[in-house]
């Protein structure tokens, strides 16, 4: 079966490049595969992951964005990766995006490649256009909360679905003190954070609101803010609008996730939805503890009371008491942090991961 690979090609097909989980997992895969396939291409709309593929010497391709539906811009794409697949003798195309998923289908029906989809979120918008891009596709759902979306919501059969949870490696990293922590950690601050795409479904705004909430009690806690996104601006100007300005700490995107989360007490993941989410992982590979929201694919990840704590999604005030309650029990904080690592090691290493990723395309390459 290694053979098969061997003397395959695969294209990565999503949307863009920038900085998001998604495109992390593009980039954990390009890097692994890169020497199991013959060949590994990625195309997209482009972004900040493309100077790192180019370090992996990883071909990526610029094409149109998806989220342009003219007939005009159809057509451009199709005949885009149809040249690509040509040039470039694709034999697989694994989209992570459902309007990819739409250009793989097409294009195997031009070149015969064979195609599999990964489902990232859980979705329920689109629904002719999904139920049609998923008939007779090989599936990867992220989650079986996922699975559950697409079996109960788009009536995907189950045979055609398989769960491969997402990992993270635990990589050496530089440790670099940021200084705005350091100067905190200094004064005595328990510093809790949270690292996202700042957009509404990341729920940063009960995270602040939470904030609200721990001004009532003795705790001493300093809020970190990771990320960029669309709500940046609406963000910092809630933050300035409660007067909580000097409370925060707002750092924008960073690439050195793993060293920002070993200069936090506390990780906050506040989602209002999720597929499976990479923060809680990255968390847990480090031996720290998070707080998350109790909503499907979160809830894979974290087992509450166990390996970190969950609490409802949109309900600021018991995200408030969480962090107190653990800010109050420095006991109870390192417990749950030697459980998350443990966790880490039987579930979410990378290179399980990637393994299953390996067995399942020698299956579809071999049928």
């Amino acid at each position: 079966m290694k053979k098969v690979i061997l003397n395959s090609s695969i294209l990565y097909l999503t949307r863009e490049m920038a900085y998001g989980g998604v495109e992390k997992v593009v980039m954990q895969l390009s890097y692994y595969f890169k020497n199991e396939f013959k060949k590994v291409v990625v195309c997209s709309l482009g972004g900040n992951y493309e100077k790192d593929l180019k370090e992996l010497d990883v071909k990526h391709y610029k094409i149109g964005d998806f989220e342009n539906k003219s007939l005009a811009n159809v057509i451009k794409i199709t005949f885009q990766l149809y040249k690509i697949i040509k040039v470039e003798k694709i034999t697989l195309v694994h989209s992570q995006h459902r309007m990819g998923t739409f250009y793989a289908k097409i294009l195997s029906i031009l070149t015969g490649v064979k195609v599999v989809h990964t489902a990232h979120v859980l979705q329920e918008n689109k629904k002719g256009l999904t139920k049609y891009v998923l008939r007779n596709t090989n599936i990867i759902a992220v989650s079986n909360g996922v699975k559950n979306n697409l079996l109960n919501y788009f009536n995907v059969k189950a045979k055609a679905i398989i769960v491969i949870y997402n990992g993270v490696t635990n990589e050496s990293f530089e440790y670099r003190e940021i200084r705005e922590l350091k100067e905190c950690k200094a004064e005595g601050y328990f510093l809790v954070g949270t690292i996202c795409r700042l957009a509404e479904e990341k729920g940063i705004k009960y995270y602040i609101e939470a904030a609200l909430h721990l001004l009532k009690t003795d705790a001493k806690v300093k809020y970190v803010i990771v990320g960029e996104g669309d709500l940046k601006e609406e963000i910092i100007n809630s933050i300035e609008k409660h007067n909580l300005r000097n409370m925060f700490i707002i750092l924008g995107f960073r690439k050195d996730v793993l060293n920002i989360i070993n200069q936090l007490d506390l990780v906050i993941l506040p989602s209002l939805r999720e597929g499976l989410p990479l923060l809680p992982m990255e968390v847990f590979s480090q031996n720290k503890t998070i707080v998350a929201t109790n909503i499907d694919g979160t809830n894979e990840v974290i087992t509450n009371n166990v390996d970190g704590l969950l609490v409802e999604p949109r309900n600021s005030k018991q995200l408030a008491d969480a962090i107190y309650h653990l800010y109050s029990n420095s006991l109870e904080l390192n417990n749950l942090g030697e459980n998350a690592y443990n966790t880490y090691c039987e579930k979410f290493k990378l290179e399980n991961v990637m393994g299953k990723y390996k067995n399942y395309y020698e299956e579809i390459l071999n049928n």
